[in-house]
Formats: C-alpha cells, sequence, structure tokens
C-alpha cells in the first residue's frame, strides 16, 4: 500500500459552514416551500410559525386574497408580543389586488431560523412561502430580537 509523504493538514479537519461562511450565502439555496393551501386559510387572526430546517438565505411570500380585504403580516418574533405589531416590526403583504387575485410576490434577503405569517385583514387568504435555505444548522442561529424586531 502507497503512503504519502505529505503530512500537512491541508484537507483535514473541515468544519461545518457556520453564520458567516460567505460561501453558505454564495451559493444556490436548497428549495424549501410551504404554504397555508386551501384547507387551511388563515382568516381572523391566526397566526402560524414557520421554523426553518436550516438557515434562510432569502424568504420569497405570496399571498392570494379570498374575499378581499386581507392583509397578513412576516413577523421575526411572535406577533402576539403587542412591541411586534404595534411597533410596525413587521412586513406587511397587503392585497391590493382585490379578492381573487395573487400579490405580487416580495423577497427578502435575510437570514433566519424562524419566521410568523399572521393575518390582520380578519378576511381569509390563503398564502404560499418560498424560501432558499443554506447549508447552516438552525441550531447556530441567534435568537433575532432587539430594535426593529420586538422592541
Amino acid at each position: 500500500m502507497a503512503t504519502s509523504p505529505d503530512t500537512s493538514n491541508y484537507g483535514r479537519g473541515f468544519t461545518t459552514p457556520g453564520l458567516g461562511s460567505a460561501g453558505a450565502y454564495q451559493v444556490s439555496g436548497y428549495p424549501y416551500m410551504t404554504g397555508s393551501g386551501t384547507a387551511h386559510t388563515l382568516a381572523g387572526t391566526a397566526i402560524k410559525e414557520i421554523i426553518f430546517p436550516s438557515v434562510t438565505k432569502s424568504i420569497t411570500l405570496m399571498s392570494y386574497d379570498n374575499s378581499g380585504g386581507a392583509v397578513l403580516l412576516l413577523a421575526f418574533a411572535d406577533p402576539t408580543n403587542p412591541r411586534v405589531t404595534g411597533l410596525g416590526h413587521a412586513v406587511e403583504f397587503p392585497n391590493h389586488q382585490g379578492a381573487g387575485k395573487y400579490t405580487t410576490p416580495v423577497t427578502l434577503d435575510v437570514k433566519c431560523s424562524r419566521v410568523w405569517i399572521q393575518n390582520m385583514g380578519g378576511a381569509a387568504s390563503q398564502w404560499s412561502l418560498y424560501a432558499s435555505l443554506t447549508s447552516i444548522n438552525p441550531g447556530t442561529m441567534y435568537n433575532l430580537s432587539g430594535s426593529g424586531i420586538n422592541v
């Protein structure tokens, strides 16, 4: 059996990518899709928490207004905290098209491991969410909080 005279550490001890790993964000992300479907339409002030299997590279949200007047919020902290929605720390997706229309998809380039979607308009609304995922373990993601998130 042949052996190499190379005793350097090159190629050994690779670590898994972390939050500061630029390469994890530069490559194409793994696709992740979810949505309300017709059976799970958000009505009233229903809230849906989405926990991603890995840290996101970007998130795209689109909603479909079933009855007119639906407004969805995407938050990075639990919207039952009155400071999140009361201080405008959520992204609003109103359906200006009217009943039976899709909103224009909105993409956010953001790293996170969970988001919350809440229907604020009272009217029924379906939604679809696409996330581009990195190879970064969600356990390495810090808790998003502070100014602009929940304070």
